[in-house]
């Protein structure tokens, strides 16, 4: 069975002013994940692949190659001849355990609690998952099921770096308050809090894809990514030009290209892109602010005004690019 190890280290420090500083490391480390897509254990071994169209013709075709006939009576292709089950297609696994994950994460937290009329929450993580498992109830293929390392990248749901700050503060203005306008005035003016949610992420991660002819991928039961060109840049995006007719250009086309086929779609090797990339779509900003009074009408009863404004600086957040490396839109962002 799969297991989970924990590990942790923190220093809490007390400011004045009613402050505490908690600064931790934070970790784990998987064993053993259940890992769909990485238990093909009738994939054609990848040195096979330099066969090329070969692997797609029927075997009986090549009798040159007679000597890999598996068993009296096969009607097959070269490639299913090449499997370790010739007799069957892909064969999975009813508890694949052969994922892993680390992830090693710095939180700091700031807490003021509620003196001289301001209160703070502020939460800081910056943080780093790899892994070769997106998700043990997906069946996400990999690669090369003979060379796993090929799957380890950032996992999906990892946030490298994620910034949150709560706050209220209460106007110093009514009764007691540094200013106090007195009468009537003082009533309506005095006693507003100030409340604020604000946010700050990095982007989500991105995986490529491809629409290669899959005929070949399926008769051979394997699966490939895109190559990456790591010579050039990989993000053309700076933050203007937005476009949502044509698409605004956020990856570089010329970064990540498909990997070398033969006529008849047959890969020649394992694609250099990782699971998903180490860079990430558009960073996620937001900002909700509240105001609120409360007006006291007897000694055990008040009315409460208040007012939300969701996404008060009217942020848009850009959608993620497309990713399909085949398409004519790729690397463009239309929402």
């Amino acid at each position: 069975l799969g297991y989970v190890q924990n590990f942790s280290f923190g220093v809490s420090y007390q400011f004045p002013a009613s402050t505490v500083l908690d600064v931790s490391y934070i970790g784990n480390k998987g064993t053993r994940l259940v890992s769909y897509g990485l238990d093909n254990l009738n994939q054609l071994p990848f040195g096979d692949l330099r066969l090329g169209d070969t692997l797609l013709a029927p075997l009986a075709s090549h009798p040159e190659l007679s000597a890999l006939t598996p068993y009296a009576g096969f009607d097959g292709t070269v490639g299913q001849a090449l499997r370790a089950f010739p007799q069957y297609q892909n064969i999975g696994q009813y508890n694949p355990n052969f994922g892993m994950s680390t992830y090693n994460s710095l939180q700091i937290t700031a807490t003021r609690h509620f003196t001289k009329g301001l209160a703070i929450l502020a939460a800081y993580t910056w943080s780093k998952l790899l892994t070769d498992v997106t998700d043990p109830l997906d069946s996400v293929p990999g690669q090369d099921v003979g060379n796993r390392r090929l799957e380890k990248s950032v996992g999906d749901l990892n946030v490298p770096q994620t910034f949150k700050l709560t706050w209220i503060y209460e106007l110093p203005v009514g009764a007691g308050k540094v200013y106090d306008p007195g009468g009537i005035a003082g009533q309506i003016i005095g006693g507003w809090k100030v409340s604020a949610i604000q946010s700050y992420r990095s982007g989500d991660a991105l995986a490529l894809t491809t629409d290669l002819p899959s005929s070949a991928f399926t008769n051979l039961g394997i699966n490939v990514r895109p190559d990456v060109v790591s010579s050039a840049n990989q993000v053309l995006y700076n933050g203007q030009g937005l476009d949502f007719v044509n698409g605004t250009p956020y990856l570089n086309r010329t970064a990540f290209v498909d990997i070398p086929t033969t006529p008849g779609g047959v890969p020649l090797r394992a694609g250099t892109a990782p699971r998903y990339l180490n860079i990430r779509g558009p960073a996620q900003y937001g900002e909700d602010f509240g105001l609120v009074k409360t007006f006291p009408f007897t000694e055990k009863r008040n009315v409460e005004f208040r007012a939300d404004f969701a996404n008060l600086f009217n942020r848009h957040g850009l959608s993620d690019p497309d990713t399909d490396v085949s398409s004519p839109t790729f690397g463009r962002i239309f929402g």
